[in-house]
């Protein structure tokens, strides 16, 4: 399989906080070998404005409305960790998820597009300061720790 060719991947993902905890999925590559964190969400498609995008991500993903609670902080997001360098500008919004449900557990399972499963916690912003998992995009944890 031949890698994508290279395009800048504009993304919306939503922060949703429960106490000092972030919504957070895992991502990881081979063996399942986690690499590190970010706030669940998706890529923004051609003419979609970034808040809609963010809306159906949670729509398909988690089966529930999300609240946009403020405007988004953006960040460019460069990695080339992986096979195939990744490109992104990333909108930020906070969010309040409308399912009361993902409030309640501790982490889960999404089921993604290609039948593989995504693991989703709560993750404390103090392990992820002490730089224990790594989150993404860069500059997002500086934000998070920015008084709202």
């Amino acid at each position: 399989m031949s890698a994508p060719p290279a395009a800048v991947l504009p993304v919306a993902i939503g922060i949703a906080r429960r106490g000092g905890q972030i919504l957070a999925q895992h991502l990881s590559e081979g063996a399942r070998r986690l690499t590190g964190v970010r706030p669940p969400g998706g890529a923004i498609a051609f003419m979609e404005p970034a808040a809609d995008a963010l809306h159906r991500a949670f729509r398909e993903e988690f089966g529930c409305a999300v609240a946009i609670e403020g405007a988004p902080a953006i960040f460019e997001s460069l990695d080339d960790r992986h096979a195939a360098p990744r490109h992104e500008i990333v909108f930020a919004y906070p969010i309040r998820l409308e399912a009361r449900r993902f409030y309640e557990q501790d982490r889960f399972e999404l089921l993604e597009g290609d039948g593989g499963f995504t693991l989703i916690e709560w993750v404390e912003v103090a392990r992820l300061v002490g730089g224990e998992v790594p989150l993404f995009p860069i500059g997002l944890l500086d934000h998070l720790a920015q008084p709202r």
